[in-house]
C-alpha cells in the first residue's frame, strides 16, 4: 500500500542552519478566528533530557502558515512531555503536561496544568492537576464533552450553560505518584477543570493493562480505543459510567492494525475513524487512518497516510482538522516526524483531499 499524496508543511525549524532540536507530542484545538493551536515538546531527545520546554504555534490552515509562536514554560529542570489541550465548558483553554524530571529513568513528578482565558495569547500556570479517588496523575490522555439527554435540545440554540456540560477525562496513574499505581483511569469535571471526581480505574473494569487510549461519545457511552502493555490494540464499548459493554481485540483479528501509539477518534458523516500510529513486525513505522463500526467494534478499511524507517518513538501522534465543504473538504494532520535531519523530529502538518480518502477506505 502506497501513502496517500498530500500536501508537507514543516511547522519547526531542524534543517534551518540551527541547532538540532526535539519537537514531538503535538495537540491541537481551533481557535475562533480560523487559526489552529498546536502545543508540543521543544527537547533534546524523545524522553530523559536535561530539560525540555513547552511551546505553542498558531497554524493558519488553508495557508499553511504558522502566524505566531510563543514559549508557555521553561523551568529548569522539567521536561514537558505530552501536552494535551481541551477546551473548557466556560470558554477556557486548559494545556495539562506530563512533567518529567531527568535523570537515567522516566520518572513524573505529576501533571501540570496551565489555563487561558484570551484564546491562547497567554497561559497562567494553574499547578498540579488536582488529586482524585487517591491518586496523583501524570498523564492526560484524552477528553470529551458530555451533554445530558435532557439538555441537549439546547444545543440548536447554543445555550448549554457550562454547568451542564461534564467534561470526562482519561488519565493515568504512575508508581512514583500518590496511589503507587500504573493505570488508566477515567475522571469527570463538572466545574471546567477546576476539579475532579475519579469514576473508574479502566485496566481493572476492562481486565487490560494499558496505557496510551481515546474516547468518544457513543449513544448513552463511549468508545474506546486502547493500546496494551503488551503491545496489543483492543477497543470497547463503555456505559456512560465507563463500565465495559462491548470488546474487540483489534491485533488478534485484523493484520492491519499492531501497535498502535497515540490514537485518537472522530466521527465524519455517520462514519468512524481511529487515527494513529501503527507499528507492525517487520515494516516500517507508519501513520494509518482506520474506519471502523462503533456498534460491532469490526474494523471496516483503513489508508496509508504517511510512513518513515526512523525509530518507533520518533514519529507520528497525530492530530487532525477538516476545512472546506464538499468536493473541496480538506483533511489536515497535525504530527511530528522527521523530516531534515535524520532522527530528529519536527512538527508537521500534512493535507489530504478527504474526497480521495474516502475513496480509499471505503
Amino acid at each position: 500500500m502506497n501513502a496517500l499524496p498530500k500536501r508537507i508543511r514543516v511547522l519547526t525549524d531542524n534543517g534551518s542552519g540551527g541547532p538540532a532540536r526535539y519537537y514531538a507530542f503535538p495537540t491541537v484545538l481551533p481557535l475562533p478566528d480560523g487559526t489552529l493551536l498546536v502545543a508540543y515538546k521543544n527537547g533534546d531527545r524523545h524522553a530523559l533530557d536535561p530539560e525540555a520546554s513547552l511551546e505553542t504555534l498558531r497554524y493558519e490552515p488553508n495557508s499553511g502558515e504558522v502566524v505566531s509562536r510563543q514559549t508557555i514554560d521553561r523551568t529548569p529542570g522539567w521536561i514537558h512531555q505530552n501536552p494535551e489541550l481541551t477546551r473548557m465548558p466556560d470558554g477556557t483553554i486548559t494545556l495539562s503536561v506530563d512533567i518529567q524530571r531527568p535523570g537515567g529513568v522516566k520518572m513524573r513528578m505529576g501533571l501540570r496544568v496551565y489555563r487561558s482565558d484570551d484564546e491562547s495569547e497567554s497561559f497562567r500556570d494553574e499547578g498540579w492537576f488536582p488529586q482524585a479517588g487517591g491518586y496523583a496523575y501524570g498523564y492526560a490522555l484524552d477528553d470529551a464533552h458530555w451533554i445530558g439527554t435532557e439538555d441537549k435540545a439546547d444545543l440548536v440554540t447554543e445555550q448549554i450553560e457550562p454547568a451542564k456540560v461534564a467534561v470526562d477525562l482519561l488519565a493515568m496513574s504512575f508508581p512514583e505518584l500518590a496511589g503507587g499505581r500504573r493505570a488508566v483511569h477515567a475522571l469527570r469535571s463538572a466545574d471546567s477543570g477546576h476539579s475532579w471526581s475519579h469514576i473508574r480505574n479502566l485496566n481493572e473494569e476492562f481486565d487490560f493493562a494499558f496505557n496510551e487510549c481515546a474516547l468518544l461519545a457513543y449513544r448513552d457511552g463511549y468508545v474506546i480505543v486502547a493500546r496494551g502493555d503488551n503491545q496489543a490494540t483492543r477497543a470497547y464499548r463503555t456505559d456512560r459510567e465507563f463500565r465495559r459493554t462491548g470488546e474487540s481485540r483489534w491485533s488478534d483479528v485484523y493484520d492491519s492494525i499492531a501497535y498502535i501509539g497515540r490514537p485518537k477518534l472522530f466521527e465524519r458523516a455517520g462514519n468512524w475513524y481511529v487515527l494513529c500510529r501503527n507499528v507492525a513486525r517487520g515494516a516500517p513505522t507508519s501513520l494509518r487512518l482506520y474506519r471502523f463500526d462503533p456498534e460491532t467494534l469490526t474494523l471496516l478499511g483503513n489508508v496509508l497516510l504517511d510512513e518513515n524507517e526512523s525509530q518507533i518513538g520518533h514519529s507520528y501522534y497525530a492530530e487532525h482538522l477538516f476545512t472546506g465543504e464538499g468536493e473541496e473538504t480538506r483533511l489536515h494532520v497535525i504530527t511530528y516526524a522527521p523530516h531534515l535531519v535524520r532522527d530528529m523530529p519536527d512538527i508537521i502538518a500534512f493535507t489530504f483531499d478527504w474526497a480521495q480518502i474516502r475513496e480509499s477506505i471505503g
